[in-house]
């Protein structure tokens, strides 16, 4: 999580991190709020992860959605370029490298 709350080099306040946590990671929740940031959060979800994307998506405020996964490490520039990318191209969505 440190790869996106505290290492890009985005501006940290043009972009929030949700975090939806299930019920099996929920002891985790005080360890993970402590790499957040003010005004990141997290949200409590059951269901399968399709249902979980969902959920998380609808909280966010933005106008990019960047759904990722506990195992992925990313790059300082990652959230930059998606938002040059965006802004420079007519589509609706991407597919990043992993």
């Amino acid at each position: 999580m440190k790869s996106w709350t505290r290492g890009q080099e985005l501006s940290a306040d043009e972009y929030e991190l949700i975090l939806v946590l299930d019920p099996t990671v929920e002891h985790l929740r005080s360890r993970l709020s402590a790499l957040l940031r003010e005004h990141d959060r997290i949200v409590a979800a059951e269901g399968i992860e399709l249902e979980q994307y969902h959920l998380g998506a609808c909280q966010a405020s933005g106008d990019i959605l960047l759904f990722t996964e506990p195992h992925c490490l990313a790059e300082p520039d990652t959230l930059t370029k998606l938002r040059d990318y965006f802004d420079s191209h007519d589509v609706d969505g991407v597919c990043a490298r992993t």
